[in-house]
């Protein structure tokens, strides 16, 4: 290839000999045969082409030659499909319409919150959007022209826009979760060990992202899932249903929750790092409804108190211990 373009280089500049030229000639006589990609533009395209090539064809200062009996016409139609040969692809590219060449650039949009902070949000289709302490929310521009899928790190509370033709989809590392209308409540840390999904109103369709095969699980009002990753069991329960989830009213509240994942809350809201001197003590369940704390100390006092342990601070790490 790199032969060629050197002889087709001194061939423009008139420095070839004749047996040199008659391979050219011949290059020129076998790109007209076969699939030539010049055939496939139409007759504007081809003149705005031959337009644009003769004017740089004239501008360009190529040395002179000897005469070898070829008429500058000759010259100028040899040149020029050279030129086509070696440009052909890039002039299809460029002279394509804009529709026919796919140059939409995906924009993603993201949002997330900061450390005990709650962010509610509206997206294009009307459906509402709370995002609890340390979530993340992406989605892209496209959203809701097609389809209405987003990309869930962490927990938010959805208030769907019904639409039957556009499923709303929440993608998470552990599930997905189909709805076409409704109110519900996915929690999916990454740092935490249950994954939930919690029903307020309407029916939302789950299904494993890890397990596609698994038919998925359909909820409704007043119920819930939950996802163990470590054990990959599956939990189904009822839970009262007549509100927003208690987390977007900044109220502590925990059903049934371990201690190991309550340790992720206190990071999310409070910057504390808690660890525990036994594990039994991170696999400890805790239920109640402790209203709003703004103090980790007093949530920490009380979660202690509840489960029968102790706590030592060092800085920003807590280490809880069994009571003695």
């Amino acid at each position: 290839m790199g032969r060629k373009k050197n002889l087709l280089k001194k061939f423009l500049k008139g420095t070839v000999s004749d047996e040199e030229a008659k391979k050219v000639e011949m290059w020129l006589d076998s790109a007209t045969q076969g699939n030539n990609p010049w055939e496939n533009l139409s007759e504007d395209k081809k003149a705005a082409f031959l337009t644009d090539l003769k004017s740089r064809i004239n501008t360009a200062k190529l040395p002179g030659k000897k005469n070898t009996g070829r008429s500058t016409s000759w010259v100028w139609l040899a040149a020029a499909s050279v030129i086509i040969l070696l440009m052909i692809p890039v002039y299809v590219l460029w002279m394509k319409p804009s529709a026919e060449i796919n140059t939409k650039v995906v924009i993603e949009k993201v949002a997330e919150t900061n450390m005990a902070q709650i962010k509610q949000l509206q997206l294009s289709d009307g459906s509402k959007v709370w995002l609890n302490a340390k979530s993340r929310l992406r989605y892209t521009d496209s959203f809701g022209s097609h389809s209405r899928d987003v990309y869930l790190d962490g927990q938010a509370y959805f208030e769907i826009s019904r639409d039957t033709k556009r499923p709303f989809v929440v993608h998470t590392s552990s599930w997905q979760v189909t709805v076409l209308g409704t109110h519900f409540d996915v929690s999916d840390y990454m740092e935490d060990n249950d994954v939930t999904v919690s029903v307020l109103s309407g029916k939302v369709a789950v299904q494993s992202t890890r397990q596609q095969k698994t038919p998925a699980a359909i909820l409704h009002p007043g119920e819930q899932l939950e996802y163990d990753k470590r054990s990959h069991e599956l939990n189904s329960e009822v839970f009262a249903h007549d509100q927003q989830p208690s987390w977007i009213r900044k109220e502590v509240v925990f059903y049934h929750t371990k201690m190991e994942d309550i340790a992720g809350y206190i990071k999310r809201n409070y910057g504390l790092a808690v660890s525990f001197a036994n594990p039994s003590l991170s696999e400890t369940e805790v239920s109640g409804n402790f209203g709003k704390i703004e103090d980790a100390k007093e949530l920490l006092e009380i979660l202690c108190l509840t489960i029968n342990a102790e706590y030592k601070a060092n800085g920003k790490k807590i280490l809880i211990t069994e009571m003695h």
